[in-house]
């Protein structure tokens, strides 16, 4: 069915304006994480500071890519996953943040494409925990009793 404008295919492929504001939700929550994380040393965390500017500096950036014409959605569903995961490593997976991350990027990925989008992202998230657990040296989950077997 063609649109009023006669181009279907434009219409079919426009992301719809809450999958936006749904990923700068996303963003502003991780960075209000990450900065009530470091209030009282702010110079001695710099990986924080670094994910906090690469948070802001992603969001703008997917925002206006996608904003008109949306090119590599699964591309930038593991990128939301990777990120997430290991913006939850530098909190050290504190529960209730990692939740409210997991839970804003699974309605996102869940209302702009079901299973596929969802799989993806998860495959994001296990990335980025790898990532957290080996290149940011953040091992709380091997040192934690809690979580040995």
């Amino acid at each position: 069915m063609q649109g009023f404008n006669g181009n279907q295919e434009q219409e079919r492929q426009s992301i719809p304006r809450y999958c936006l504001y749904c990923r700068t939700l996303f963003a502003l929550s991780v960075v209000a994480a990450l900065a009530t994380s470091i209030l009282d040393e702010p110079l001695q965390s710099i990986p924080a500071l670094v994910l906090i500017g690469v948070f802001l500096l992603y969001t703008v950036t997917v925002y206006f890519i996608n904003r008109d014409n949306p090119v590599g959605s699964n591309t930038i569903s593991l990128i939301d996953g990777i990120l997430m995961a290991l913006a939850a490593s530098e909190l050290g997976y504190s529960l209730w943040p990692s939740l409210l991350f997991i839970s804003v990027l699974y309605y996102e990925s869940f209302s702009r494409g079901g299973i596929r989008q969802w799989g993806v992202v998860n495959i994001g998230i296990a990335i980025g925990v790898a990532a957290g657990f080996f290149l940011l040296q953040n091992q709380a989950l091997a040192t934690n009793p809690a979580y040995t077997v």
